[in-house]
């Protein structure tokens, strides 16, 4: 998450593995900038995954894993807000919200309905015109006419994750914590089904509870002890380049259709997207960064001549993203052990929720949302959309 988007968005909890997303990934295999991209040479590696990645796609896993989502982000972003305040922490963060932009009648019809249900749920939004929008986010009138209509979601907001670790870092170390810098742990120590360590590749750190949250690489670990997760890397892009206009825009803008956003940082622009199918691949791509550049200039066109393109740092990572939609938080059959990993596109989202909801869970305390539809070897929810 070094560079990443930064966006912190329970607006955007629907999993990427949508109904109809089949048509969409084979579209793209001759498409060099779809905006969900999968690479033939991924196909065999993502076979098992794959399959479970689409079936899950049905209405109603979509519909349950959306609403699981959701809750743990409204939760996780509540929470860091309270941290951030009670600390003291800088990161660079706000909590304005964010403006989701609308180019097709049908692409608004969609996030307007999933947005009705998760109201239910707590979710706020303000249904904007095109003028409404310009009153809002000035930078947007060049493109005012190529839209039909945006969204604004005033819960979200955005934040440095590189900073934020920083600064957790710095107080944990403070409070005697120890933290073991490049130390590659190789596999997990098991006797007896329950968790004594793990074993680096010098010695033997020994513990009676072990979480493995280790993005990708979580389920190489947890298989080396007959633990498997559906969890496979899905790669992004962001570029971040310096802004000279003092004027340039105020809120985050989300482009649905193209998987990317723009996000106001302190003197530059982060442009963040894609989902690439492309395994273990952190190859940066001129043709990927190309697409990125190019849906700044088509929203703001204005801004262009101010960019300074020479300056910009692209930038690439692979997001763990689960075949069930939601991420992986709990026990394992392994006493002891347990996980948190899988989160996909919303880890940054949910990052603090989910470790408050993990942490509830291995000190024996209810935790604030149901935990349930996160365990890590669940099956995929099927539940009515109900107000439970």
């Amino acid at each position: 998450s070094f560079a990443n988007g930064t966006l912190l968005t329970p607006s955007m909890s629907d999993p990427w593995n949508s109904p109809g997303l089949h048509r969409h990934l084979l579209r793209s295999i001759r498409d060099p900038h779809a905006p969900m991209k999968l690479r033939l040479s991924a196909i065999p590696s993502l076979a098992g995954w794959g399959f479970r990645f689409l079936r899950n796609s049905t209405p109603s896993c979509y519909l349950a894993a959306t609403k699981a989502n959701f809750l743990l982000a409204q939760y996780s972003v509540k929470a860091m807000r309270a941290l951030t305040e009670r600390l003291n922490l800088a990161y660079d963060s706000s909590f304005v919200g964010t403006l989701k932009i609308f180019r097709t009648k049908d692409g608004m019809d969609h996030a307007l309905a999933i947005s009705r249900m998760l109201s239910d749920y707590g979710l706020s939004y303000d249904v904007l015109k095109p003028h409404d929008l310009i009153d809002l986010e000035p930078a947007l009138g060049p493109v005012k006419s190529e839209l039909v209509g945006a969204m604004y979601f005033p819960g979200d907001g955005w934040g440095d994750p590189k900073k934020f670790a920083d600064e957790l870092l710095g107080l944990y170390r403070g409070n005697s914590g120890q933290f073991e810098h490049s130390r590659k742990v190789t596999r997990l120590l098991v006797e007896g089904n329950v968790i004594k360590g793990v074993i680096c590749n010098d010695d033997t750190l020994l513990a009676d509870t072990v979480i493995v949250a280790a993005g990708i690489g979580g389920g190489d670990l947890l298989a080396s002890v007959g633990i498997k997760l559906p969890i496979q890397p899905v790669k992004g892009y962001t570029i971040t380049i310096p802004l000279r206009d003092p004027d340039g825009p105020s809120y985050p803008i989300v482009d649905d259709s193209l998987h990317a956003a723009i996000v106001p940082l302190d003197g530059a622009l982060r442009i963040a997207g894609t989902a690439e199918f492309c395994g273990r691949d952190y190859r940066i791509r001129q043709e990927r960064i190309d697409t990125l550049i190019q849906l700044l200039v088509e929203i703001y066109p204005n801004l262009a001549p101010n960019l300074d393109l020479q300056y910009a740092r692209a930038w690439a990572g692979l997001r763990p993203m689960s075949a069930l939609g939601s991420p992986h938080i709990g026990p394992t059959p392994v006493k002891g052990l347990y996980v948190n990993g899988g989160h996909g596109q919303i880890g940054w989202t949910t990052a603090i929720g989910s470790a408050s909801l993990l942490a509830d869970l291995i000190d024996g305390t209810s935790p604030a949302i149901d935990p349930r539809p996160f365990f890590p070897l669940r099956t995929p929810t099927r539940q009515s959309m109900t107000n439970d």
